[in-house]
Order: C-alpha cells, then structure tokens, then sequence
C-alpha cells in the first residue's frame, strides 16, 4: 500500500496536500514512474522526459537547450500565483464581528465584518471566503431576526 501511495502521490503533490508549495522542477510523473513531468510551482505542465539512468554525472534537474527553452515560453503566460498567508487574523476578526451583527445590530456589525473579510481576502488569507460567507449569513438572519422582535 505504502509503495501504491508513493506512485500515486509524488514529491510535488504530497508536499501540496501537506500545504506547502514545491519548488519548479523536474518530478517523477504521477501517471508514470519512468518519466520526468515539470512542475511549474502550482502544477504540472504538459512537459515529460524519460528519467534519466543512474549514471555517473546525470542528474535529474538537469536539462538540454530544447527542454529549457520549451520551458521558458511556456512558463511565459503563466501568471504568478499569490501566496496564501498562514495568518487569518482580518478573516478572523470579519467573523467575530459578524457574530455581533447576529445577536445586536446587524445594519452596524454586519458591513464592518464584510469589510474586515474583504480585506482579508485582498491580502489572501485563506479564511476570508468563509468569512465573508458567514457574516453575511449572519447579518441577514440577525435583520430577520430584529425585524420579528419589533414586530411582536
């Protein structure tokens, strides 16, 4: 099972499930151990070689002009991917005041944790989709709630 797995998910792939990001380079192709697939920092490109031999002096990020070149005018449209961050504290906060917007002043609480969870989304954390999710939530099921007191 361990050697299935190990196939199945290779260097690049394992260190993204484990939430890191691994470096570009030449990996051992997931849907085929004996050839080389490029991973261009968030994901495979369409570029494989064969895996070189063991041979005195090979080395696997090793490449020729032909593959270096491919490379480079592929790579050429491919936007930068921003980083997320590890922090969540606006997305956090967003939600916290989103919280108050359901139990006391949704019209107050309920922009101000939007806005808090938009900044946070702008500075990408990786919380902040939820957050504006739920302080919307709770904004509006905070008016329906208020509306409902006042009537009764």
């Amino acid at each position: 099972m361990g050697e299935l797995l190990s196939r199945v998910f290779s260097a690049p792939v394992a260190a993204v499930m484990l939430a890191t990001v691994p470096d570009p380079g030449w990996y051992t192709d997931p849907t085929d151990p004996e050839r080389l697939r490029y991973w261009k920092g968030s994901g495979w490109t369409s570029l494989v070689r064969p895996r070189p031999a063991a041979a005195f002096g090979s080395a696997l990020g090793s490449t020729d002009l032909a593959d270096t070149l491919a490379l480079e005018r592929e790579l050429d449209d491919v936007e930068p991917r921003p980083v997320a961050r590890t922090t969540n504290h606006l997305s956090t906060a967003g939600f916290c005041v989103g919280v108050l917007a359901l139990v006391a002043a949704p019209a107050v609480f309920g922009p101000i944790g939007i806005v808090l969870a938009v900044v946070g989304r702008i500075r990408h954390e990786r919380l902040a989709e939820a957050a504006i999710f739920l302080v919307v939530i709770a904004m509006a099921i905070g008016t329906i709630i208020g509306t409902v007191t006042d009537l009764a």
